[in-house]
C-alpha cells in the first residue's frame, strides 16, 4: 500500500498505524508532531490511527539547539 510521506510516496504494509510508520523510520514519537491528510495527531493517537492508501502524512521532526 502506498502513502504520501512528507510529499513522497511511502510503501508500507496495509492496516499500518501511524506509530509502526514511525517505527519503520526509525522515529522517536516523543520529538515528532505528525499530521494526516491535514490533521495534526496527539501523542495517544499515534498507535490507533490506521493509515489508509493514498493518505498524506506529514511527519516534523523537532531539533533542539542554542546559542
Amino acid at each position: 500500500m502506498q502513502v504520501v510521506l512528507n510529499g513522497q510516496p511511502e510503501e508500507i504494509t496495509a492496516g499500518s498505524t501511524v506509530r509502526a510508520l514511525l517505527e519503520k523510520l526509525e522515529l522517536n514519537p516523543e520529538i515528532v508532531t505528525v499530521t494526516v491528510n491535514e490533521r495534526y495527531l496527539d501523542k495517544q493517537a499515534l498507535g490507533t490511527c490506521s493509515l489508509a492508501e493514498g493518505d498524506r502524512v506529514e511527519v516534523i521532526l523537532f531539533m533542539g539547539g542554542g546559542w
